[in-house]
């Protein structure tokens, strides 16, 4: 008897080692453990669950301490009211099968890994592990390889495009040059070769004046340093020397790369072979000056002719003959008008255009023209005005030139202004310059086409049924820009336009300029 209750005794003190003993593993447990019952409704469907026990880990997971939990249903704690998860347990618990499965919950914005089993009927244990940082890192890692991706195969088309370009610069008929802030060229295409003679190791390394200029030895430097300084883009015709020393005509255009702090890092220009375009043009030019002068002498001819008639200087003639000679007269005079006007473009064009200036007030000459444009104002019955300052100074002009520019301006805004609109003639001196506009409250020019409003043959898309042949702006242009001034043009559509040439006070200079130079 003795022996048995003292063997009774040591089985239930190692009972109570081992629960002690289990305890101390549950608490010291670093995944979050609960056991959980499933709750039934009257029809024998699990609807619920409640926790019938919890480890620490599990409180500090889930933010809430034990008496918070145990013995509360899954739906009335909300940070764990899942029911995607309670069709998982109840299933488990039901079937005895156990499962594993990552969920996200969040309210607690955290991912955990789970591991679910049942411990008898209607019962289950969850062991939980927060993956978060896990799941974060795999995220971070999956970023990763999107984004270098993404960077491999934005580089290989960047390649792709680079090697596209690499060979159509290369085969581009134009020349085509990278050179450093110096002028030093970096890189050129093939092209320098087939029209300058250049091979590529020829170039390379050496100074863009290597092209050299027949006009002027230095142009090459004197462009680079005046690029240079402000890191514009530079747009022009010039004449360079081929290696066999040939003249070639380029349109140029060079434009700087800066870098994000405005530096230039490099230019990149392109040289167009225009020289056969030239020497057609000036062929062009030569057979309509050709045409012209032959035109000019019977024309001449007619014109007095119908002149001398009209006078009676040779009979009489009666009035039928004398409306017929008079349409005659007219029609030769503006045939002479236009004749004119074709020499002076081909003049112009071809370098011929003498400049003899002499001292001349400018207001009597802006009197002069006022005098002949203002009848065709006053038929159109549009108020014509003058405004030239007084004092005005003697300045060495070109009488012709000057008449030419401002004759085109001011019939231009005759014929552009409608009736009972009005036209503004003014001359005045302003910072070293004499400067004449003519102003109106005419059509005005289209935005979108100012930049070609001085173009040879070019007409503004508003003209509508107005007459014209697009040279007296271009011709106009030219002339004054050869004779040392500017013209200029501020316009808006429906408003009416100005339009401004500029003079300096010191005048013209006596030279006659040559187009290619």
């Amino acid at each position: 008897m003795a022996s048995r209750k003292i063997q009774t005794t040591g089985n239930t003190c190692r009972s109570c080692l081992d629960e002690s003993h289990y305890q101390s593993l549950f608490a010291a447990m670093t995944e979050s453990f609960s056991l959980r019952e499933l709750v039934f409704n009257t029809k024998g469907k699990v609807v619920d669950y409640r926790f019938l026990e919890i480890n620490p880990s599990f409180e500090k997971f889930i933010g809430f301490n034990r008496e918070k939990i145990v013995g509360k249903l899954r739906s009335e704690i909300p940070v764990i009211a899942n029911q995607k998860t309670l069709n998982i347990y109840a299933k488990v618990a039901l079937t005895g099968k156990p499962a594993r499965f990552e969920s996200y919950n969040e309210s607690l914005n955290k991912f955990f890994s789970v591991y679910v089993y049942r411990v008898t009927k209607n019962r289950f244990a969850t062991i939980f592990t927060d993956v978060t940082g896990k799941k974060i890192a795999e995220k971070m890692r999956d970023n990763d390889q999107l984004k270098l991706k993404k960077y491999t195969a934005d580089l290989e088309k960047a390649v792709f495009e680079l090697k596209n370009l690499q060979l159509a610069v290369e085969n581009a008929s134009d020349v085509i040059f990278i050179a450093d802030s110096k002028g030093t060229i970096l890189s050129i295409n093939k092209a320098a070769e087939s029209i300058l003679g250049y091979k590529t190791n020829d170039v390379i390394g050496k100074n863009i004046s290597l092209f050299g200029s027949p006009v002027d030895p230095d142009f090459y430097r004197k462009m680079w340093c005046e690029i240079n300084k402000g890191g514009k883009i530079f747009s022009g015709e010039v004449a360079n020397l081929s290696k066999n020393g040939k003249k070639i005509i380029f349109d140029l255009k060079t434009s700087p790369v800066l870098n994000r702090s405005g530096k230039i890092l490099f230019f990149i220009g392109i040289m167009r072979d225009r020289t056969e375009a030239k020497e057609i043009d000036r062929a062009k030019t030569e057979f309509i000056s050709l045409v012209a002068h032959q035109l000019r002498t019977p024309l001449a001819t007619m014109t007095m002719a119908a002149e001398m008639i009209l006078k009676g200087n040779i009979g009489k003639a009666d009035n039928a003959v004398k409306e017929q000679l008079k349409n005659i007269y007219n029609s030769a005079y503006q045939m002479s008008g236009l004749i004119e006007l074709f020499l002076n473009l081909s003049r112009i064009e071809l370098g011929r255009l003498q400049i003899d200036p002499e001292p001349i007030k400018m207001d009597d000459l802006a009197r002069n023209l006022a005098k002949e444009i203002q009848p065709q104002a006053i038929a159109k019955k549009i108020a014509f005005e003058t405004n030239f300052a007084p004092n005005l100074p003697l300045v060495n002009l070109d009488r012709r030139i000057m008449h030419i520019a401002l004759e085109n301006l001011l019939t231009n805004a005759v014929k552009y202004t409608p009736e009972g609109g009005k036209i503004t003639f003014s001359v005045r001196t302003e910072n070293n310059k004499i400067i004449s506009s003519v102003s109106d409250t005419g059509r005005g020019i289209p935005k979108n086409q100012m930049p070609m409003i001085f173009t040879k043959m070019f007409r503004a898309a508003n003209v509508g049924d107005i007459k014209g042949m697009g040279l007296g702006l271009n011709m106009a242009k030219n002339t004054i820009e050869q004779s040392g001034g500017t013209i200029s043009v501020q316009s808006e559509e429906n408003k009416g336009s100005v339009f401004s040439i500029s003079i300096p006070i010191s005048g013209m200079k006596r030279k006659s300029i040559r187009m290619e130079s």
